[in-house]
C-alpha cells in the first residue's frame, strides 16, 4: 500500500498526518544503530512460539483448577458493591522483566493482562488483553501468572474473581526498581 501522506496538501492535524509510518520508523531506528538491539524476526517468532507453549500448558493446568472449583460463583471485579464482599488482595506480585531487547533500544509500552484469582487465591486463565509489544506481553503474563492472593470474599464465604491489571513498562521505573533490588 502506497504511503500518500506526503503528497496531502494543507494542514491535517489527523494521527497519520502527525506520526511517522512503520517504514519511517524503521528506517530512523536504523539510521540510529538501534537495529542491532532490536530483536530480528526469528527472535520475535521464537518469542511468540514460547508464549504459546506457555499458554497451552497454563490453559491445562488452568482448566484442572477451573473444573475443582465450580461450585464457587465466579464474581466480576466491577461488581463489587455487594454487602460484605471482600476484593482479592496480592500477597506474592513480583514485577515483570523488563525484555532486555526492548531496554536496550529504550522502548517502552504496556499490556493489559486478564485472569481469574480462585478460591485458594491462585491465578488461572490469565491472557493479555492488548499490549503494545509482543515481548511487553510475554513478560507481563509470565509474571502474573505467578501472583498469589488472598481469595476474594462474597458473604464471608471464598469466591473466584476475573481481574485486568494493566502492566506499564517505563524505563525510568525500571531504573528505580533495579536501584531498589
Amino acid at each position: 500500500m502506497e504511503d500518500t501522506r506526503s503528497k496531502q496538501t494543507g494542514t491535517d492535524f489527523s494521527y497519520l498526518s502527525t506520526h511517522p509510518s512503520t517504514a519511517d520508523r524503521t528506517r530512523i531506528l536504523i539510521e540510529a544503530g538501534a537495529s542491532s538491539r532490536l530483536p530480528t524476526p526469528e527472535q520475535h517468532a521464537a518469542s511468540i512460539a514460547a508464549l504459546a507453549a506457555i499458554k497451552s500448558a497454563e490453559s491445562d493446568r488452568d482448566k484442572k483448577v477451573l473444573a475443582a472449583s465450580k461450585k464457587t460463583p465466579e464474581v466480576d471485579a466491577a461488581d463489587s458493591t455487594r454487602i460484605n464482599d471482600t476484593p482479592p488482595r496480592g500477597i506474592f506480585m513480583p514485577q515483570p522483566e523488563y525484555p532486555s531487547a526492548l531496554r536496550q533500544a529504550g522502548v517502552t509500552g504496556d499490556a493489559l493482562i486478564e485472569f481469574t484469582v480462585t478460591t485458594d487465591g491462585t491465578v488461572v486463565g490469565a491472557k493479555v488483553m492488548k499490549a503494545t509489544n509482543a515481548l511487553f506481553a510475554e513478560a507481563a503474563l509470565a509474571a502474573v501468572s505467578r501472583w498469589q492472593f488472598t481469595p476474594a470474599k462474597l458473604n464471608g464465604k471464598p469466591v473466584n474473581r476475573v481481574m485486568q491489571q494493566p502492566i506499564t513498562f517505563s524505563l525510568a521505573a525500571e531504573l528505580q526498581y533495579l536501584r531498589n533490588r
